[in-house]
């Protein structure tokens, strides 16, 4: 009747059979889908585990240099621990640049070719059987974030590291961390001990 309060006022009624149905038909999974759920689970993070180790291990099995950046008499000097018949072929300096959102590298000093390594060498200066594809900017500010690279006939898969002039005061040798040293000779005698000749 009119102005009779149904039953259960205020409640919707829910209708039969489809509701009914979603519920009847959601049923916890078994446990043994659980155990082999989880037993997954544990599989793809054990794999997940041996993965970034073996990258870890091949990426420091490849940071390898023997090469590191000295100041000489106002000059960027390579200093190295030279192998027999060890052949230089490709050096390149650049600056980061970090004015833009994203960081850039400027490219100060490059050169490929092929050409004994020397014990020492200048940055900028013009090596017999090697082409120059970037001449020497000198316009280093103390400041400026410099990076630097070198490739040879044994070292392929070399480290670049970086530096800056204030890293090279008083003599030191900049290269990567467990090879950087605070004399040329202490450096060469740690870069033959880290980085053995093929």
């Amino acid at each position: 009747m009119i102005g009779s309060e149904p039953e259960g006022r205020g409640v919707i009624p829910r209708p039969a059979g489809r509701y009914d149905r979603g519920v009847t038909e959601v049923e916890s999974p078994p446990s043994r889908a659980r155990a082999g759920c989880a037993l997954v689970l544990g599989v793809n993070v054990v794999l997940g585990l041996l993965v970034l180790a073996a990258f870890w291990f091949i990426g420091n099995s490849l940071d390898q240099t023997r090469s590191g950046i000295e100041l000489s008499d106002g000059n960027l000097r390579v200093v190295s621990a030279v192998c027999d018949g060890e052949q230089l072929e490709a050096v390149r300096l650049f600056r980061v640049v970090d004015d833009a959102e994203v960081p850039t590298q400027e490219i100060l000093w490059e050169v490929e070719g092929s050409t004994e390594l020397p014990a020492q060498f200048v940055i900028g200066a013009l090596l017999p059987g090697m082409q120059t594809l970037v001449p020497f900017s000198n316009d280093i500010e103390p400041s400026d974030e410099l990076v630097f690279r070198l490739r040879t006939s044994q070292l392929q898969s070399v480290d670049a590291f970086g530096f800056t002039l204030a890293d090279l005061e008083n003599g030191a040798v900049a290269s990567v961390p467990e090879l950087s040293s605070d004399s040329v000779s202490e450096f060469r005698d740690r870069a033959a001990s880290e980085t053995a000749c093929n």
